[in-house]
């Protein structure tokens, strides 16, 4: 609807239209004074900043006079159409919704994008033609309801000096059903769509959906499992969280560099350089976790194996009437201590292979050394940390015969069947 202010003797009317691309201002042959200071406040009252230069040339163009009584216009934006017209610099995945779950074939092919990476922009001067992407009010033009700043949608950001959209996360480009520049930072994967023997990379965290079995999973984000993990490797530069139960993987690694959630462990190896946390049984397995283990309060058990930590260990039983030996340790740095024995068979291996000249030998043994120098220092750390930080292992209810604890230096192997234990670093 268009918006009238009118003078206080009457004798000016300006007329702001509804499309805010125009004003107009009719002067009435009543023999007033007409007070400039009078139409720069009803210019501010009706919040009118732009188009006044445009005004001008347009009437000089159309050959127009100003005249009594007859309107005039006094602001005027010229719309520029072309602004729908989008460049993008990236390939988009073929969704709309981001919980769509995908073929982790469709995001193999694509090129993930990087925070900060100018994703689409508009290839034109926005300014040229005497057009602009400003109203009479100084504000930016609506297309279709969406402003050029609304078409950003989740991780993306439009610089509106530069006319570009930009990235704000690490991820893939697709445009929602609304229209919007979106990038994906998750991926939903359909377990059934994974191939035996396959191996997934992903820049971005993942969701799998279902079991997964015999595959290599390797992701810079977390990685979320709604099911079991049977006989495969995975690894996460952040979270592992697995609804159900690890398995069956004695012969691979999970290689966790944050934190790990899990159900249950069984014939498996965890090398985790947070803290794992787990509801039922770890079971003939090797688990190591660097910050700590924390199981269930009421249903947890570590049955056989070897498990490592540097952090408290606490769970509600150890053992059981039949198996030989569980071990269980309280030790500095068994993360980098157990990287650096996996590192060095890799070497051996690799100098067998290629000799100790290869490029992959050379770039492993630097590696190697890195690790150590890690290792050094962790140790110092732990050696200088305050007195009254103490390491524990608590177990709240059963520990049988044949459990072995280990905290540092410390040994205690029970013969007997006894109800709780805790042990605590001693000096």
């Amino acid at each position: 609807m268009d918006k009238t202010y009118t003078s206080r003797n009457g004798n000016i009317v300006l007329e702001v239209r509804s499309d805010l691309l125009s004003a107009w201002m009719t002067i009435r042959k009543s023999g007033g004074l007409i007070d400039e200071n009078e139409i720069s406040d009803m210019f501010d009252s009706a919040g009118i900043t732009y188009g006044f230069d445009e005004a001008i040339q347009w009437m000089e163009k159309e050959g127009i006079t100003k005249d009594y009584d007859i309107p005039f216009p006094i602001a005027i934006s010229y719309k520029n159409e072309e602004s729908k017209q989008l460049s993008f610099h990236t390939d988009k995945l073929d969704i709309t919704d981001p919980e769509q779950a995908l073929d982790h074939v469709m995001f193999d092919q694509l090129a993930c994008v990087e925070a900060g990476t100018v994703i689409a922009g508009y290839d034109f001067n926005l300014f040229h033609q005497n057009k602009s992407v400003y109203n009479i009010l100084g504000e930016m033009h609506s297309d279709e309801n969406h402003s050029i700043v609304d078409l950003s949608g989740p991780n993306v950001e439009f610089d509106i000096g530069k006319q570009q959209y930009i990235a704000l996360t690490d991820g893939f480009l697709y445009i929602d059903r609304n229209g919007r520049i979106c990038i994906l930072d998750r991926i939903i994967i359909d377990s059934t769509s994974i191939s035996p023997s396959a191996v997934i990379r992903s820049p971005v965290s993942l969701l799998l959906i279902g079991d997964i079995s015999d595959c290599d999973i390797i992701s810079r984000q977390s990685i979320e499992v709604i099911g079991n993990v049977t006989n495969s490797s995975l690894y996460t530069e952040s979270h592992l969280k697995v609804q159900g139960s690890i398995r069956d993987g004695s012969s691979k690694w999970i290689h966790v560099l944050g934190d790990t959630r899990c159900l249950s462990i069984c014939n498996s190896r965890l090398l985790c350089k947070g803290k794992l946390i787990f509801t039922s049984q770890i079971i003939n397995s090797v688990i190591i976790a660097e910050s700590g283990i924390e199981g269930d309060f009421s249903e947890s058990s570590i049955v056989g194996g070897q498990t490592l930590s540097s952090g408290d260990i606490t769970i509600n039983s150890v053992g059981d009437e039949f198996t030989l030996k569980t071990e269980i340790e309280v030790t500095i740095s068994p993360y980098l201590k157990n990287l650096l024995m996996i590192k060095t068979r890799e070497l051996l291996k690799l100098k067998h292979s290629y000799g100790d000249d290869h490029q992959m030998t050379r770039e492993l043994n630097g590696e190697i050394g890195i690790l150590e120098e890690r290792l050094n220092q962790e140790l110092n750390d732990f050696l200088q940390r305050p007195k009254e930080q103490k390491i524990m292992i608590t177990v709240h209810n059963d520990v049988y015969p044949h459990s072995h604890f280990r905290v540092l230096k410390h040994t205690y192997t029970l013969k007997h069947h006894q109800s709780g234990i805790k042990l605590i670093e001693k000096e």
